[in-house]
């Protein structure tokens, strides 16, 4: 190993595993770590270590000290959410190919959502509390405890666990030498590992050796060990292995890696292996002997395949709740608030188009077609998307794609007939906006087009088919559209604001400051003007707000003894500090007068004296 700690030589892939420890750490809520770079070629975290003993005063080893710091959840969803870059007028005058692929960008969209933050205070819950102390002896009977987290195939899921593990950082490393926490038990090694996670698929056959062989694997590929392979080796690579062998060596891994969760991918594949009884028995024996907490993720046929297994399984591994994805509920036959506000989004900032929507008008069609009844049959476009996907987000996401995509196709032949009719010397046709019931139109055929292998499943969604629900593996239709129980402790972060809030805080800010510094504007200035025009922010354009920043900073930078501004809704003042005094001076003296010759009858004369007389007709030019 070797030691590591310059934070430029992150390699990217890491970067992307951690999002959110790493925005964490841009913004100052984790000191600046250090890092020694491993046999693996990974990257372990040297342990900071923090005093966690007020909200769990059993959080006293160095494992529970070596996570990072409680977050709220504003701060998760500052740190989570992920917007690629907008569609600017730059963007759209790429070529053809070029916008064709820039439009693919849209699928790494993250937006944090209520389900996304339950999932994030679970899993740091169950993290936390897996390297708490155990204080008596009956509690090591007791596991701790698992999370089932289930819905409907493409529901984001995956991404949700994806982004709340990426806050812990998954591989840590504790030096024998350090002076935080010296009451501490201190290791016998000269360094200790802690693998805060450890996530893995689920075997296709649903096997418990394949799952073993699934861990240690894993385990190999981030530390550079050989526990596979040497146990394998050992028994001289025999295929009919007691599986008792098998489970003692991934239980004596599990401890030696220091585990806090064990996260199991597709786990709606046990629905199909012979010995996914022997399976849950395993996952059972480790939650109970390890103590450590399981998540699982699947699809909605886990429901019919835990139904067959023990309730030990079952109680063990839903301790911790179940966490229900569903696609967005229709209100009314319409698309939910949540849902337009997506669509929204993709429309206001990434529309590839030469010739895109004015965000106002649609903003218009919705405000009208929302309130519309079902039977009136008028549709916006966001009930259009969303009874296209079902309001599924990964296929709303890829229509947007393919309707940019689209779009884009049209525009090249557009402008491909207008050379031919140039080369012809006939008059081409002018290009415009496409209308809002052209690009409904479009939005249908993009979908009826792209979806037809998957179209039978979406429309047994809308519909809330039963017959043709109960035949699709993953799809049971008792629980469509299910009311998880675990909503009674939804998050009281109000999600469509603090979007508004983190746009508003963290994005257009940023986008300021990389147009500033082109200019080779100084970094101080450059805050002093953004802080400014955010403050006065009433959703002006972005070449709006640069404009008065450009402003502001040439004015700092002409006159940099004048304040920047009088109020959030004045712009910087040109005024003479000396003058000012000279006129606090008469005003001071005024006072003085006045307060010695204490008749208010003489007020106006005393006024008058100093030069502070007030014509009030004459203000009002009456």
């Amino acid at each position: 190993m070797s030691n590591d700690n310059d934070d430029n030589d992150d390699n990217k892939t890491k970067e992307d595993k951690q999002r959110v420890f790493f925005q964490a750490v841009k913004d100052g809520k984790i000191k600046t770590p250090e890092f020694i770079v491993w046999k693996s070629k990974q990257k372990a975290l040297i342990a900071q270590y923090t005093d966690f003993t007020k909200a769990n005063p059993y959080s006293n080893s160095i494992f529970a000290q070596a996570l990072p710091p409680y977050i709220s959840e504003d701060e998760f969803i500052k740190y989570a959410n992920y917007f690629p870059n907008y569609f600017t007028e730059e963007v759209r005058k790429l070529t053809s190919p070029e916008k064709h692929d820039r439009a693919t960008t849209l699928d790494k969209l993250f937006r944090v959502t209520n389900k996304n933050i339950e999932v994030f205070q679970k899993i740091s819950s169950a993290i936390r509390r897996s390297y708490t102390d155990k204080v008596h002896d009956g509690e090591h009977q007791n596991s701790r405890g698992g999370i089932v987290i289930y819905g409907i195939s493409s529901e984001g899921k995956t991404f949700a666990v994806n982004f709340s593990l990426s806050y812990f950082y998954q591989f840590i490393v504790h030096l024998k030498t350090r002076s935080n926490y010296k009451n501490s038990a201190q290791p016998d090694m000269d360094f200790v590992i802690q693998i805060t996670w450890l996530k893995i698929i689920c075997p296709s056959n649903g096997g418990p050796i394949s799952l073993c062989n699934n861990i240690l694997s894993a385990v190999d590929a981030l530390i550079g060990s050989d526990y596979e392979e040497s146990f394998k080796s050992s028994y001289g690579h025999r295929t009919e292995l007691d599986l008792k062998i098998y489970i003692n060596r991934v239980k004596q891994v599990i401890k030696d890696i220091h585990l806090g969760v064990l996260v199991i991918d597709e786990i709606q594949f046990i629905a199909h292996g012979e010995s996914k009884q022997q399976l849950a028995d395993f996952l059972v024996e480790l939650s109970d002997e390890i103590g450590i907490p399981i998540i699982v993720i699947g699809t909605l046929e886990v429901i019919s395949a835990f139904s067959e297994l023990s309730f030990s399984f079952k109680s063990k591994l839903t301790k911790d709740n179940e966490v229900y994805f569903e696609p967005f509920e229709p209100v009314n036959g319409k698309a939910p608030k949540g849902y337009r506000s997506l669509i929204r989004l993709l429309f206001k900032k990434y529309q590839i188009g030469n010739h895109p929507i004015p965000i106002e008008l649609f903003d218009e069609q919705e405000k009208v077609l929302s309130t519309a009844t079902e039977q009136a049959k008028v549709e916006s476009i966001s009930d259009i998307f969303f009874h296209e996907t079902a309001g599924i987000t990964l296929y709303t996401i890829n229509l947007f794609i393919l309707l940019q995509q689209h779009i884009n196709l049209l525009e090249d032949k557009a402008k491909r007939n207008a050379r031919k009719a140039k080369y012809q010397n006939k008059k081409p046709t002018p290009p415009k906006t496409k209308s809002v019931n052209e690009i409904k139109t479009l939005i249908k055929k993009t979908a009826k087009q792209s979806f037809q292998i998957n179209r039978k499943y979406l429309n047994a969604i809308i519909r809330g088919d039963k017959e043709s629900l109960q035949k699709m593996k993953d799809v049971d239709f008792r629980e469509f559209r299910r009311k998880d129980a675990s909503k009674k402790f939804q998050p009281s972060v109000d999600i469509e604001e603090a979007q508004e809030q983190y746009e508003k805080n963290v994005e257009i800010p940023s986008k300021l400051k990389t147009t500033l510094d082109t200019y080779g504007i100084s970094e101080k200035i450059a805050d002093e003007a953004i802080k400014a025009v955010m403050d006065g922010y009433n959703d002006e354009t972005e070449f709006e707000l640069i404009t008065k920043a450009m402003d502001l900073c040439k004015k700092m930078v002409e006159k940099p003894d004048k304040p920047i501004r009088l109020s959030p809704h004045i712009e910087r003042a040109d005024i003479d500090l000396g003058k000012v005094q000279d006129e606090l001076e008469i005003i001071r003296a005024f006072c003085e007068e006045q307060k010695a010759n204490k008749k208010p009858g003489a007020v106006p004369d005393i006024l008058r004296k100093h030069g502070l007389e007030f014509n009030l007709e004459a203000e009002l030019d009456l």
